[in-house]
């Protein structure tokens, strides 16, 4: 068989994976954004975006100039490894704050703001979790109670995508990965040698910490579930459509 007769089965074979390629490319994208439209999906990563600053910039404000007014040393182990997360958290205010701008002057597609909402989740419970492991472990650490706030977080937002998408059945089955993976994270950190026990932390500071990340976490959950459906607030991210002229 020459050359040229073999043509036509490998363009066929090429077909074939390009066809799976763009399945699979569907397939993301209607899992990640449960056919949302644009304005909808730059709202809710509007709404992420707002509280994930205000809540790591709070929690760096505890651990670095609350807790040196208290007392706690800087050379504390726990307290140099509790800076360096909420450094690392703060990578994703930049990441959730650059997808906001590009998505909205570029036009991309709504599963990119919604990857990025489901990266910072994830990067949230691992964080918090090591946080949580270097600070005495969940019987005493002050950021042990933020990693059930994450997952209630994410659910609400699913539930909100899902009445926004009217595809509520198909949804509801991701409330079990969101907890599965929750659940191993937290069960790696509480059960590696990374939980260490902390012993130069004042009583009062852990309580006072402890107190303000609780009323952290209620408020910026009411604030998910009050503002990201709101008509006004998604009407905010509408852009018109280009007009064609003669």
């Amino acid at each position: 068989m020459s050359q040229t007769e073999k043509k036509p089965w490998a363009r066929e074979g090429i077909g074939r994976r390009s066809v799976s390629i763009a399945q699979l490319i569907q397939r993301t994208d209607v899992f990640l954004t449960g056919e949302l439209k644009g304005d909808q999906a730059l709202a809710r990563l509007c709404a992420v975006s707002l509280i994930q600053l205000v809540g790591v910039s709070l929690t760096f404000i505890l651990i670095t100039w609350v807790a040196g007014r208290y007392g706690v040393p800087n050379e504390a182990t726990w307290r140099q490894d509790c800076v360096l997360i909420a450094y690392a958290l703060g990578g994703t205010i930049v990441l959730l704050f650059l997808t906001l701008i590009f998505s909205y002057l570029r036009r991309w597609k709504s599963s990119v703001p919604e990857g990025v909402i489901l990266f910072t989740f994830a990067a949230n419970i691992i964080a918090f979790s090591l946080a949580m492991a270097r600070t005495g472990g969940p019987s005493h650490s002050f950021f042990a109670q933020l990693i059930p706030m994450q997952l209630s977080g994410i659910l609400i937002l699913e539930q909100q995508k899902a009445m926004m998408a009217s595809q509520q059945s198909t949804k509801r089955k991701r409330a079990w990965f969101y907890a599965g993976f929750t659940i191993v994270v937290w069960l790696v950190a509480v059960l590696s040698p990374l939980q260490v026990d902390i012993k130069d932390v004042p009583q009062t500071y852990e309580e006072m910490a402890a107190t303000i990340l609780f009323i952290l976490g209620m408020a910026v959950t009411a604030f998910a579930y009050w503002v990201t459906p709101r008509p006004e607030f998604i009407a905010s991210f509408r852009r018109p459509e280009p007009t064609q002229h003669d």
